[in-house]
This record gives structure tokens, C-alpha cells and sequence, in this order.
């Protein structure tokens, strides 16, 4: 009975996986608008910091 259960069930490696997948894509999008962001600002002559 457990191992049926465990078989229909993803495996928390792979939940893991695909989580920490979607996180560093997430990431990976807002390091990039935060690079455009800082590029217009200096463009426009403000002196804004970004963490």
C-alpha cells in the first residue's frame, strides 16, 4: 500500500528540482530588469543604489 503511494506521488527530489528550476529562472528575470533599471537610471544621470 505505501509503495503504490509513494510511486503516485512525485518524488521530493524532483518537487525540489523543478522548484529550485523556477526560482533561478525567476531570479534570473529580475537580476536582468534590475540591470536595465540601473542602466536607465545612469543614463539619466540618477544617482540610485541598487542592492
Amino acid at each position: 500500500m505505501a509503495h503504490g503511494l509513494r510511486t503516485a506521488v512525485p518524488a521530493p527530489s524532483d518537487v525540489l528540482s523543478q522548484a529550485g528550476n523556477e526560482m533561478s529562472d525567476s531570479y534570473s528575470t529580475l537580476h536582468v530588469s534590475m540591470s536595465v533599471i540601473q542602466g536607465v537610471s545612469k543614463n539619466k544621470g540618477q544617482k540610485e543604489v541598487w542592492p
